[in-house]
């Protein structure tokens, strides 16, 4: 009987004792997390955005872009959310195409910003639309103001800002096209017809019809365009049939007229 009492108090001084050390490990847990917290307070209070930069702009002011952000002067540069903050100027910027954003510790953040760049118009009533090399939709224009070439046989009904031409066959053709065509300066093209995604057609400054084909090998057919434009009489009628690549037809097109969109 005794010592089964002896064995009872030794089993609750030991239990005492398992409960004590769990009390000394919770509080000491609690105190370090309050430190953490302390020093997470005190970090976040002295890491506070002071100076903004905004550079790479083209055609935005820097106060366009920070008016169309949640970045704000005296916010955590700790506690930024930079993936949320490149979206949410996309979204309201279309012009805009990236955003780098750099923290410099502990008070400046840096946004440098990729502006889209104009290739071309799609007419939309009496109206344009400006797009980039990609056919990203980004701005609308009441005239055109730049020799880009006007874009047609696209299905307008599906157009918007902020967002690509929905044909991505089209959409290939004409960014090879682009692609190539920048480096050809010497080429003035009044519009684009891709209405057929397997022939894209130039309309040159002249009047002369150009088939292009199919979006491979546009390096090729242009020199090749290049090289003949200088001995053939080009003008209204003219259709130059490039679409093979490796030689040039030349005939006239009594129906260029009515292929034109107005």
């Amino acid at each position: 009987m005794i010592n089964k009492k002896k064995h009872l108090a030794l089993a609750s001084e030991r239990k005492d004792k398992r409960a004590g050390r769990k009390a000394v490990r919770l509080i000491f847990r609690l105190f370090v997390l309050s430190l953490f917290l302390l020093l997470l307070w005190q970090i976040n209070a002295y890491f506070r955005v002071s100076y903004i930069v905004v550079d790479g702009l083209v055609e935005l002011e820097p106060e366009l872009v920070l008016s169309n952000s949640n970045l704000r002067e005296g916010m955590s540069i700790i506690l930024l959310n930079e993936e949320n903050l490149e979206l949410e100027l996309k979204e309201k910027l279309p012009v805009i195409k990236s955003v780098e954003i750099s923290r410099v510790l502990p008070d400046t953040v840096t946004l440098s910003i990729t502006e889209r760049k104009g290739t071309g118009y799609i007419k939309t009533g009496d109206r344009y639309l400006i797009v980039d090399s990609d056919m990203f939709c980004f701005a609308w224009t009441d005239k055109i103001e730049s020799d880009w070439p006007v874009i047609m046989g696209l299905d307008k009904s599906s157009l918007e800002i902020g967002h690509a031409v929905k044909c991505q066959s089209k959409i290939e053709l004409l960014a090879d096209f682009f692609r190539e065509w920048h480096n050809n300066s010497w080429l003035t093209i009044m519009s684009l017809d891709v209405s057929d995604s397997f022939n894209l057609i130039a309309y040159l400054s002249d009047g002369t019809e150009v088939w292009f084909g199919e979006r491979y090998e546009m390096d090729r057919k242009l020199l090749l365009l290049e090289k003949s434009l200088p001995y053939i009489k080009s003008g209204e009628k003219t259709c130059l049939d490039i679409r093979t690549g490796n030689r040039l037809v030349v005939s006239i097109n009594y129906l260029a007229e009515g292929r034109h969109e107005h």
